[in-house]
């Protein structure tokens, strides 16, 4: 009866009895309780099955974004910045708790919701869409896509497309793309390809004083650490294969090519459009990162990227767990709020004392004398090593962490301690880590809120 054609602006409380599984139908309701009104200074929502599984919808409706990633609805549930005009929204606390459980029991990506958001966008442009096109329409994250599926080609496939095929090798070029490229968190890569879509072969200096011109970073091991990445030498025997296990790019007398069988795929207009689909969306998403440094404040990263990103020899996410010291660098991975079923993670001491401030924990089995890790974090300012600090809420997150930071570590709050696994005992050490700037307010109380 009151969804809608009912105007009565001095309302200032909706109640919502009814489930609704339609972001429309939802902001039709809300919109009840939105026209201005003298006597009134804001409108109360009190949503009695606010509970049920799909409450996700709630952040998706009032921000309009589509893409289905969940940490876009994180976001948009935790900073409301979106909202325009004079308007602001703020969502209690059992609201949000209740909000990111549905995120995380909630698979966004199933492929009714993919078939829907695809359908919507091919009617709308009247073809079959490619990866850029649901950038474009505001719709699918394209991440969402290829992590549902290796290529976009396959996801075509399951849309029941009747579309020209590709080679193996072709789809193992695609895979690698999506995978490590398509998020856009280092524009270096980017360039190379590029170039060499432009030019066929690239020199050196050419493709350095490319990412100078675009304000990139350049240490002294980031060419070399581009270079594996495109030979394969970083990736583990799994992704080689998956990859195609042969070289994307060669470099001979200081020169880069494509290989053979790459250079001829990229003549078929067929394969080709799949390969710049990926890079044009990679460069679209590259614009928010900041590209002099290898990290950006409160954007999310997996083990896998801080390698490559720190342009380490080799992938060592398999290995990495709290964090490892490389090259001058100490990556430092937290899981915040530990899964209080799991013996090995309950008694970790990782806790805010501020917003600018952390307690670390190592991980078992270290000493403030003995172990060497320990010794170098220690004295991090001393010897000139960059500690960086990851962060994720929870497992429920998944595999990616927010990163928080440079941190100056205080070498005087490095103490011994004890914690207890399975009725066993076991050294660790902790420590005070500063970071470089405080915060930001709604990321810091995600995060430390249960």
């Amino acid at each position: 009866i009151f969804n809608e054609g009912i105007d009565i602006p001095f309302i200032n409380q909706i109640v919502m009895l009814r489930q609704t599984q339609s972001s429309i139908i939802f902001i039709q309701q809300l919109g009840r309780g939105l026209r201005k009104h003298d006597v009134k200074e804001y409108v109360t929502i009190i949503d009695f099955i606010g509970n049920y599984k799909n409450n996700y919808l709630i952040p998706i409706a009032l921000s309009g974004d589509k893409s289905m990633n969940k940490d876009n609805v994180r976001r948009k549930t935790v900073n409301t910045d979106y909202i325009q005009g004079v308007s602001t929204i703020n969502f209690e606390e059992i609201a949000k708790k209740q909000i990111f459980d549905a995120i995380t029991n909630t698979n966004l990506s199933t492929l009714k919701t993919l078939k829907d958001s695809y359908s919507e966008v091919k009617n709308r442009i009247g073809r079959i869409p490619m990866l850029k096109d649901f950038i474009e329409q505001n719709s699918l994250d394209p991440e969402v896509i290829i992590n549902y599926t290796p290529t976009y080609y396959d996801f075509l496939l399951k849309m029941k497309e009747n579309i020209s095929s590709l080679t193996d090798y072709e789809k193992s070029v695609l895979s690698l793309m999506g995978k490590d490229f398509l998020s856009g968190k280092r524009i270096h890569e980017l360039l190379l390809l590029q170039l060499l879509l432009d030019e066929e072969c690239v020199s050196e200096q050419r493709y350095i004083s490319a990412l100078q011109n675009h304000n990139a970073y350049i240490h002294e091991d980031t060419i070399q650490g581009i270079e594996n990445v495109f030979t394969l030498n970083f990736f583990v025997e799994a992704d080689k294969n998956k990859f195609g296990n042969t070289p994307i790019i060669i470099k001979s007398n200081s020169h880069y090519t494509f290989n053979n069988e790459l250079q001829l795929s990229l003549q078929d207009v067929n394969f080709k459009q799949y390969f710049v689909d990926l890079l044009e969306c990679a460069f679209i998403k590259n614009i928010q990162f900041n590209n002099h440094v290898p990290f950006k404040l409160y954007e999310k990263y997996s083990r896998r990227e801080v390698c490559r990103l720190l342009d380490w020899e080799k992938n060592e996410e398999g290995t990495l767990n709290g964090g490892r010291p490389k090259n001058g660098d100490f990556p430092i991975f937290v899981n915040y709020h530990k899964n209080d079923e799991n013996d090995i993670e309950t008694n970790y001491m990782d806790e805010f004392l501020s917003d600018d401030t952390f307690k670390w924990c190592s991980t078992k089995n270290r000493y403030i004398d003995k172990s060497k890790e320990m010794q170098i974090l220690i004295h991090s300012i001393e010897n000139g090593t960059n500690v960086y600090l990851f962060v994720k809420k929870d497992n429920g997150e998944g595999k990616d962490f927010y990163y928080l930071g440079r941190c100056a570590v205080n070498p005087s709050s490095a103490k011994p301690e004890r914690i207890l696994d399975k009725g066993k005992y076991y050294p660790v050490v902790t420590m005070e880590m500063v970071l470089e700037q405080p915060i930001q307010y709604d990321i810091y109380h995600y995060l430390v809120e249960e």
